[in-house]
């Protein structure tokens, strides 16, 4: 047809999704089961970003002005800053503000998007040295990134650095797609 334009295929087939998907819901059905056996006194580092979550939904009762100020502000001078807790928010207002949905926000919002990361750049690498793959393939970085303690027991404590692997990975993807050329080098010293 004149005009039409092919559509794009997803780097993901649909039963890669599939896995991704029952990946994100035997997930969060084991966050559920772990919060509610865990019996733990929430200290000021445990709850940290909980409490920043729940400080944040305060400051944007003020308004917008002063929400922005106050994310910014946090970020340059706090080592426990709102940027993670405002990756949150979205989460955090539909599901609530208790600490199972805070884990659950985590879950959703920085492990499942830090663990496609890493499958993609699995995929892409694979593809891209050895032009084998497999869909099945895929649990493989999915298991490995999720049980790996380093990455899932501070999530379930409440830390959000799972998400810095989103960005660790983005500048390890930029490398092996385009290299070390000037447009990309910046991106592997930030990661």
């Amino acid at each position: 047809m004149p005009g039409h334009k092919p559509q794009k295929e997803s780097f993901f087939t649909r039963n890669e999704w599939f896995i991704i998907l029952a990946f994100i819901i035997v997930g969060n059905i084991f966050i559920t089961i772990f919060m509610h056996y865990e019996s733990t006194i929430y200290y000021w580092d445990l709850s940290n970003y909980w409490i920043k979550t729940l400080e944040l939904k305060n400051i944007f009762t003020q308004g917008i002005g002063p929400s922005i100020s106050a994310i910014i502000h946090s970020i340059n001078i706090d080592d426990y800053n709102y940027f993670g807790a405002l990756i949150l928010m979205p989460f955090q207002y539909i599901f609530g503000f208790s600490r199972t949905a805070h884990i659950h926000g985590i879950f959703n919002m920085f492990v499942v998007p830090a663990t496609i990361t890493i499958a993609y750049i699995t995929k892409f690498l694979v593809k891209k040295f050895y032009h084998n793959w497999k869909p099945s393939y895929l649990t493989i970085p999915i298991i490995a990134t999720v049980a790996r303690p380093l990455l899932l027991s501070p999530s379930l404590a409440g830390y959000v650095d799972a998400g810095g692997i989103i960005f660790t990975g983005a500048a390890i993807f930029l490398y092996f797609k385009h290299g070390l050329d000037g447009r990309v080098s910046i991106y592997i010293r930030m990661g």
